[in-house]
C-alpha cells in the first residue's frame, strides 16, 4: 500500500494520504525511509516532503530511526531499523 501512495502524483493530498496511512506505526516508518533512501529522485521527493512533515508532527518517529545514524554508531544498518528503547 505504501508503494502505491508514493507512486501517485506529488502533491499535498498524496502526503497526507502517505502520513495518514503511517500512523504512529515504526515499522511503516522504516518502509517509508527505505522508500527515501534507496528510491529513485521522485520517490525521493516525494517521501521527503512527507518526512518533513512527520518530522513537525511526529519527532519522536524520526529521533528513534537517527539513532543508528549517529557519527557515533560503528555500523550502519544495510536496511532502516528502528533503536531499542
Amino acid at each position: 500500500m505504501l508503494k502505491d501512495l508514493i507512486s501517485k502524483p506529488n502533491n499535498k493530498q498524496t502526503i497526507l494520504e502517505i502520513i495518514n496511512f503511517l500512523g504512529d506505526s515504526p515499522k511503516l516508518f522504516a518502509e517509508l525511509m527505505e522508500c527515501f533512501i534507496a528510491g529513485s529522485s521522485r520517490v525521493s521527493q516525494t517521501t521527503s516532503w512527507a518526512l518533513s512533515h512527520i518530522g513537525e508532527q511526529k519527532p519522536e518517529l524520526i529521533a528513534r530511526t537517527m539513532l543508528l545514524y549517529s557519527p557515533n554508531y560503528k555500523t550502519k544498518p544495510s536496511k532502516v531499523q528502528f533503536a531499542e528503547t
